[in-house]
């Protein structure tokens, strides 16, 4: 199937791999990578190009690993067979399935965004745990989210982000922005975009709430939350309940309850 075999560490796209773990190289590359039959598959089915996909072929062991792997040759995908023992030092799971791909970034620009009335958005900003991020992005691509906005934080296109969204940054728009650019972006949206802030505590209550469609939430960083300056741009504050003595919640599992609850009142 391969049109040549990876073996050597030397090899440059074995270096290239090294640099994909890194934000620093995946910056400078503008690549990243996915490792896995369900994630590959999802990138598949979303109609993405890889640049490259390495396989070890005593680890696929299904029909649809051989289908996966049948379907990016199709499309003349370079599949380049790779020693096992080098995958493994590549590969960023505990247990390779042995398939991997290398994918360009995608990224959005924010003036390409074009609300709607029903329109909603995810404001992340300063997270520090990718599996936070990964699972915000799955989380927001089952409660129809339109994009997810980042102001800083961690990159998305890290491998544990990647593999905790379960193959919603294959579908998901992803914005960079700066707080100037995205005070200026909603300032001139039509229809006008409400910004609500989700803090632990001094909000109105979730139950109470209603969410003033189109709207961008936004989610702050995991142990300071979001910042003064995020805070002063908001519309409206709105906290979640809880029982006896918890301070907050996880903010995956805060994300995950303010945007079902959103998605809930949008489909009565």
């Amino acid at each position: 199937m391969a049109e040549e075999r990876v073996s050597s560490p030397q090899n440059p796209w074995v270096k290239r791999l090294r640099w994909l773990h890194s934000r620093k190289g995946r910056q400078r590359f503008g690549q990243f990578f996915a490792e896995g039959t369900r994630l590959l598959e999802e990138a598949q089915r979303a109609g993405w190009r890889p640049e490259r996909v390495f396989y070890v072929p005593q680890r696929l062991r299904t029909p649809r690993d051989y289908a996966l792997l049948q379907g990016w040759l199709k499309r003349k995908v370079l599949c380049l067979e790779m020693e096992e023992s080098l995958f493994l030092q590549l590969a960023d799971t505990e247990s390779p399935q042995g398939i991997l791909a290398i994918f360009p970034q995608r990224l959005t620009p924010l003036r390409d965004l074009q609300p709607t009335a029903g329109s909603r958005y995810l404001l992340l900003e300063g997270l520090k745990d990718p599996g936070n991020v990964g699972t915000l992005l799955r989380t927001a691509q089952a409660f129809g989210v339109e994009a997810v906005l980042f102001l800083g934080g961690v990159d998305p296109f890290n491998p544990k982000a990647v593999r905790a969204s379960m193959g919603a940054i294959f579908q998901m728009p992803l914005v960079m922005t700066s707080l100037e650019e995205f005070d200026r972006w909603r300032g001139q949206a039509r229809p006008s975009l409400a910004l609500v802030a989700s803090v632990p505590r001094g909000g109105e209550p979730l139950p109470a709430f209603c969410w003033p469609f189109p709207f961008v939430l936004a989610l702050g960083n995991e142990v300071e939350g979001l910042s003064q300056e995020l805070l002063h741009l908001a519309d409206s504050r709105v906290s979640i309940p809880m029982f006896g003595e918890t301070e907050s919640l996880n903010v995956a599992v805060a994300g995950s309850v303010l945007l079902y609850e959103a998605w809930r009142q949008r489909s009565l």
